[in-house]
């Protein structure tokens, strides 16, 4: 089993931006921590290339990706100035493995970073209703960490960040 980490952005779609700052980094950001502490465990992860548009990290993930390795596609979302929480996205028809592990993720982000737990929810719940990063075969998890658009949240994860990526590794970590 492998894990799969990508950050839900790139070099040519930098996904939301607020208040200097934008989706693209924070991800690559966040995956690249998140990929270094896992590594230093001993784990396998394959990430994405920051150049990739999502088109081409989905072709290239299916080459490589296998039905027990876990994917985990980190974003950050956007709203109005008083939205706020984090949650973690699955396929429609996820199985009892994908739902505990996103439901582990989205617990760990809430209580680390002490901000609301929105929950677990079917990629129908998305504003796109159709998630590419949940077709690949393995266990899809897609974290919408924190809103970048509210200032609480963001000042949450730059204060915990080191703590959340230490959690997050042991979350995914126990999956392996």
């Amino acid at each position: 089993m492998q894990l799969i980490i990508t950050a839900g952005h790139n070099r040519k779609d930098p996904g939301a931006v607020y208040a200097g700052r934008n989706e693209a980094e924070e991800t690559i950001w966040l995956r690249n921590a998140v990929t270094q502490s896992l590594r230093e465990r001993g784990a396998q992860v394959w990430n994405d290339n920051d150049a990739w548009d999502l088109s081409q990290t989905i072709t290239e993930i299916r080459k490589i990706s296998q039905p027990g390795d876990i994917i985990c596609d980190f974003h950050f979302n956007a709203g109005g100035p008083t939205a706020t929480g984090c949650e973690v996205f699955v396929a429609d028809d996820a199985n009892a493995t994908e739902l505990a592990l996103a439901k582990s993720l989205v617990d760990t982000i809430a209580s680390t970073l002490i901000i609301r737990n929105r929950g677990v929810k079917r990629e129908r719940d998305s504003q796109h209703k159709k998630l590419g990063m949940m077709r690949p075969p393995g266990l899809n998890v897609l974290v919408e960490v924190c809103f970048i658009s509210n200032k609480y949240d963001m000042q949450q994860y730059d204060t915990f960040f080191d703590l959340l990526v230490e959690e997050m590794t042991n979350v995914l970590a126990s999956k392996f």
